[in-house]
């Protein structure tokens, strides 16, 4: 897995430092909408997509944080535990992307931990 990244995002008031990344870190308070766009599976994970605004944020929810989320159950595939649980990981993605947890790429990746964050 890449390093993770503390970008600005859409924050007008930070300052021309920050919008340019000059800072450590600028937190994010729009959150990330879910839009019903189709998952699919891949090799890391299951892949789908939700709104920051108007722009298309790329979310990976990986294989791990799946078996966390069901215990490890082999019952159903990646993509219907995915679908079973979908709120609750998209919900995760949002919250890991308003503190700016996000790949260079601008990606979010949610891992077990990420879950067992959101539970707390």
């Amino acid at each position: 897995m890449g390093q993770v990244h503390r970008y600005a995002l859409d924050c007008p008031d930070v300052g021309l430092d920050a919008a340019l990344g000059n800072t450590a870190e600028v937190t994010v308070s729009m959150s990330l909408s879910s839009f019903g766009n189709p998952a699919w599976e891949s090799i890391r994970g299951v892949r789908f997509s939700m709104l920051h605004g108007p722009a298309l944020v790329a979310v990976l929810i990986t294989h791990a944080a799946l078996d966390d989320i069901e215990h490890g159950s082999q019952e159903n595939g990646y993509l219907a535990r995915f679908n079973k649980h979908r709120s609750a990981l998209e919900q995760a993605a949002s919250a890991k992307h308003q503190r700016g947890e996000v790949e260079e790429s601008g990606a979010v990746i949610v891992q077990a931990g990420d879950l067992k964050m959101a539970r707390s």
